[in-house]
């Protein structure tokens, strides 16, 4: 229904049966542009329904994932509106959209149909008026679980470090494991905060009107890289900026960067993607030069962390709209690029590889067992092949408490990595922030990771 490329999700009937309405990106522009779409089932020309930029100026965003992603639910045939999903300040509700079946244009503004606290999501209108939905209660928490690093063995129970209703997220730990940042919505909308560990006061350490994710602390703990997105229109999605830890004033580094990955060991690099993703680099904090270290022509890089010793890159791969994401190892050539031929593929359907500190284990997140668990990968020292099979770390078999997608970290004994579990009431739901923080050289084996959990 949609050519090779787009990304396209959520399909609902229109009232009449013969179209498909759907949230997609068509790629028109550098930027993404998702909205909702129309298109007849014996092919044509689809039409754009102008909506997500309407809600976006209402301050709404998505009610899964955020930003602009904003899934249609049902068409209610009776009044032709539109049923979604969506967030405003710090609660998440049905609205209803009109749009016309003449034109498949939204003709008004968005209305709310509930006004309740908590999560009200996945409805279902009957020909009668009536409306069924969920209401859930989940927070994202932070945890931790000490384990063996350089030997890939969980050594400890878990352990709750945040507790609060709203959303903690993508935390980053300094290389001394005394201080982190991490990105929340304690007052309504995403920033980044930072808390001295262990036991400090979370301070929040941005406040701006966008959004403010995926922090990244330096392996000193001086500074906090962090992407701010702007979401609503004009759409020039997100930017890099650094600022001290202990707060002041913040400096763009990279633009049209969509998030800063990792920090070189020596903290004068970061490690980052752009807007479509085609490509990871490093650009310098202090002179803006940027290179370079792996491109691929439509496959999109994420989720990346370079070596202790800088010498190698580990990264997740998007083959396409409905491919599962794909492990790589690629080295970090001193000029250029590294070549698609000379990546070394570690697996396929996990998220967020991230280092041992000798380097000689991958851990990822993986649900090759049906769960989002921890997993590692022994890896030749030399050449940083897969030695053997993986084997699992930590499993989170649980219908309340499960590992969230793609956010597994680790650190050696004084640091400490970000992994992101759920815990949640109602159906299944699953993680929406990348983790990670700088790689830093390391000898010591014991170490923690940490948990964002689902409730």
């Amino acid at each position: 229904m949609t050519p090779e490329g787009v990304r396209a999700r959520s399909p609902i009937w229109t009232p009449e049966g013969k179209h498909l309405m759907f949230l997609a990106d068509y790629r028109g522009a550098r930027e993404p542009d998702y909205d909702w779409w129309v298109t007849p089932l014996e092919g044509g020309t689809p039409t754009k329904v102008g909506a997500v930029d309407v809600f976006l100026r209402r301050g709404l965003t998505g009610a899964y994932f955020g930003g602009a992603l904003f899934d249609a639910e049902q068409w209610l045939a009776d009044q032709d509106q539109v049923l979604f999903a969506a967030r405003l300040g710090d609660s998440t509700n049905l609205w209803r959209a009109p749009v016309s079946r003449r034109t498949w244009k939204l003709t008004g503004e968005p209305q709310p149909l509930t006004l309740g606290a908590g999560l009200l999501l996945h409805a279902s209108g009957s020909p009668d008026g009536r409306l069924v939905f969920s209401s859930l209660i989940r927070s994202f928490d932070i945890w931790e679980l000490p384990i063996l690093a350089n030997r890939g063995q969980a050594a400890g129970e878990l352990r709750q470090l945040t507790e609060d209703a709203a959303a903690d997220l993508s935390p980053s730990v300094s290389a001394d494991g005394k201080r982190m940042v991490f990105e929340s919505t304690r007052t309504g909308k995403r920033l980044v905060w930072r808390q001295e560990l262990p036991g400090g006061r979370a301070i929040a350490l941005t406040d701006a009107p966008s959004f403010a994710n995926v922090p990244r602390i330096s392996p000193d703990g001086s500074k906090v890289a962090y992407a701010i997105t702007n979401w609503g229109p004009p759409r020039n999605f997100a930017a890099i900026y650094v600022t001290p830890f202990a707060g002041g004033a913040a400096e763009k580094v990279c633009e049209r960067c969509i998030a800063p990955w990792d920090w070189s060991a020596d903290g004068r690099h970061i490690l980052f993607g752009m807007v479509r993703a085609r490509h990871l680099a490093l650009v310098d904090i202090h002179s803006g030069e940027q290179r370079k270290l792996v491109e691929h022509p439509t496959w999109e890089l994420w989720n990346s962390q370079l070596s202790p010793d800088n010498r190698w890159l580990a990264f997740e791969a998007v083959l396409g709209p409905g491919v599962e994401s794909r492990l790589f190892i690629a080295p970090c050539r001193d000029r250029g690029s590294s070549p698609p031929s000379e990546w070394i593929t570690v697996a396929g359907g996990s998220h967020c590889p991230r280092w041992s500190p000798d380097g000689n284990l991958l851990y990822f997140v993986s649900a090759t067992d049906g769960f989002p668990c921890i997993w590692a990968q022994r890896l030749n020292p030399r050449t940083r092949r897969p030695a053997g099979p993986a084997r699992a770390v930590h499993h989170f078999h649980s219908a309340r408490r499960a590992l969230a997608a793609g956010t597994a970290c680790v650190f050696p004994k004084g640091w400490r990595r970000r992994l992101e579990t759920r815990k949640h009431a109602g159906c299944p739901l699953f993680g929406v922030a990348p983790v990670g923080a700088g790689a830093h050289v390391g000898h010591q084996r014991d170490l923690q990771a940490v948990h964002v959990l689902h409730r």
